[in-house]
């Protein structure tokens, strides 16, 4: 029967009987009766589904895995935490257990696959902490080759015209959020505290990258920006991070720059590397292995004794102070990461200013096979015809950020005074005297920026804002609350919430002063080298009751002098 000759009547009785069809069982005939009047040709045909090239991430449950995923004919590969090839080598079981996905761990981005048509070669995978802002690459590599070094260098970068401030947290511990944003960051990583050789195929390498919140990421076109990482090696025979000339780097150091170049690639043409930077510390092993006489503060990172105790002084009691998911009195630590793990040892994560110097060779060094590496920038608009991977997590990374630089107003009182030497009595010393007074209460909440993808899963809380004192290790005796403190090396002082600060520069005079010799007011200056800034001590907890993490980040404020003329004796005004 053909549908043109139906009447109108026929068509519409047609039609009912296929409806009713579908509370009854009994419609095969009337089923038959549609297939005859080929009804199925006026109906709406199935739209073609959309090309795809992009390469979903394959999934995997890599807390757990006893082989990673690869096709069949490829040798097995065991998971970086355990077996062959582990990271058991590096660190310390605080890191190696700090992957659970329930701790906020999620998959970025992986190349690992069963299905992949051929063997794998140097395939990584790389871990996002959403509470953290941590980035983890953990690179196995596959590629055998013939070389000789002493340390691996690795490095990340940001490949687009577009500014961004995502890297702006690397190799620093003091953040100055208006300065140029960073573009590359490079770090050498510490030889291996077993004593075997950090260069080896069939083995796991573990890089790590903290992730600044840039809410302009989503604005920038996803094929108009990239991450790029890489891997080097390098011989390296002498290291000075401002202290003690080191044989043996035992420690992670890292420059960041905001242009595209290494700071590390002076070592291929001069053989030697100088700038300043930042000691990068992962793990609670790491003081521990680095630590030779706990009393003295003797070390083998070639940092004063004075500064590593001091170090292992803030550490242990932010470590201890989070044990209860509560921030303590961290002190002497501008920036770190530490706790929101259930596996085991506290971890933790902080940088230290460090002036660098690396005297290396100027052979036997190279790059890893297949470096460097790039992928798409999670939280960018990623279209679903991408070239390549995609990421498994396409949100905005970073939890927190920091908008410009505030300034602060400082008192300070000055004078100079006039002392007679208690037994060379024609000896008189002449002091000037600035006492700095700092605000007992700041407050710079509104230049915090927090990620609002975090703030759906975790309850992000400002614990505490502290005043930070820094200075380099250029200066004179500086007295803070009537004690004296000295600091030697590369590193610089710190005082966490100062009270006041007296600087005082002498010069003597012989013979007796006469009226009018000896002006009693000078013109006030402060030290050019004083810098201030404000430490947040800040709280995730997330939602569903995981651990808590606390993130200590110090960012830079500009300031300026309220001269104050008064007398003060022996610390005390007057």
């Amino acid at each position: 029967m053909n549908l043109k000759n139906l009447s109108k009547k026929r068509f519409y009785m047609a039609l009912l009987a296929m409806l009713m069809c579908i509370g009854f069982s009994s419609c095969e005939k009337n089923f038959e009766l549609l297939h005859d009047m080929e009804l199925t040709s006026i109906l709406p045909k199935d739209p073609k589904p959309p090309i795809l090239y992009a390469v979903p991430v394959y999934n995997f449950d890599w807390e757990t895995v006893d082989w990673m995923p690869t096709p069949p004919g490829q040798s097995q590969i065991p998971p970086p935490w355990i077996g062959q090839g582990s990271l058991a080598s590096t660190f310390g079981v605080d890191v190696i257990n700090d992957r659970k996905a329930s701790d906020g761990w999620t998959l970025l981005y992986s190349t690992f696959d069963p299905a992949a048509p051929g063997p794998l070669v140097n395939p990584y995978f790389i871990l996002y902490n959403k509470y953290r802002g941590l980035m983890r690459i953990y690179f196995y590599l596959t590629t055998s080759f013939v070389a000789t070094s002493t340390y691996l260098q690795d490095g990340i970068s940001v490949v687009s015209n577009s500014s961004t401030s995502m890297l702006n947290f690397l190799g620093k511990d003091i953040i100055d959020a208006t300065a140029p944003n960073t573009k590359m960051y490079s770090q050498m990583q510490a030889a291996p505290p077993d004593g075997s050789l950090p260069l080896a195929a069939n083995k796991w390498y573990m890089l790590q990258y903290e992730m600044a919140y840039d809410p302009n990421i989503i604005q920038i076109p996803y094929a108009n920006i990239y991450l790029s990482w890489y891997l080097n090696y390098y011989n390296v025979t002498q290291v000075n991070l401002g202290g003690i000339v080191q044989g043996t780097l035992n420690g992670i150091i890292g420059s960041s720059s905001s242009s595209s170049s290494n700071f590390f690639s002076a070592l291929t043409s001069a053989g030697k590397a100088v700038g300043t930077g930042a000691l990068a510390i992962i793990g609670q092993d790491f003081l521990a292995n680095n630590t030779i006489n706990g009393t003295t503060g003797e070390n083998k990172l070639g940092l004063s004794n004075n500064v590593f105790k001091s170090l292992v002084s803030g550490v242990n009691s932010a470590i201890s102070s989070t044990a209860g998911g509560l921030p303590g009195a961290v002190t002497n630590i501008l920036s770190a990461i530490i706790g929101g793990s259930s596996g085991g040892p506290t971890p933790i994560s902080l940088n230290l200013n460090a002036n660098i110097t690396i005297q290396g060779t100027q052979t036997n060094a190279g790059s890893f096979p297949s470096m460097s590496t790039s992928f798409y920038v999670p939280g960018t608009d990623i279209s679903p015809n991408a070239v390549g991977y995609i990421p498994a997590y396409n949100e905005t990374l970073g939890v927190i950020n920091f908008v410009g630089k505030p300034t602060i107003m400082i008192d300070v009182y000055w004078t100079k005074r006039l002392c007679q030497d208690p037994i060379d009595t024609w000896v008189y010393y002449l002091w000037n005297e600035y006492i700095t007074d700092f605000p007992s209460q700041i407050d710079y909440s509104n230049y915090l920026l927090t990620n609002p993808k975090v703030l759906n899963i975790a309850d992000v809380i400002i614990e505490k804002q502290e005043l930070a004192l820094i200075t380099d290790y250029h200066y004179h005796d500086i007295y803070t609350s009537d004690t004296a403190h000295g600091v030697g090396g590369g590193y610089y002082f710190s005082e966490i919430n100062p009270d006041n600060i007296c600087w005082p520069e002498s010069v003597v005079e012989t013979g007796y002063p006469t009226s009018g010799s000896l002006p009693w007011w000078i013109h006030a200056r402060c030290p050019g080298f004083l810098k201030l800034g404000v430490r947040f001590t800040i709280k995730v907890a997330p939602k569903d009751g995981s651990p808590i993490s606390i993130i200590i980040k110090t960012f830079e404020l500009n300031h300026n002098w309220n001269y104050i003329q008064a007398f003060w004796s022996n610390g005390q005004k007057v």
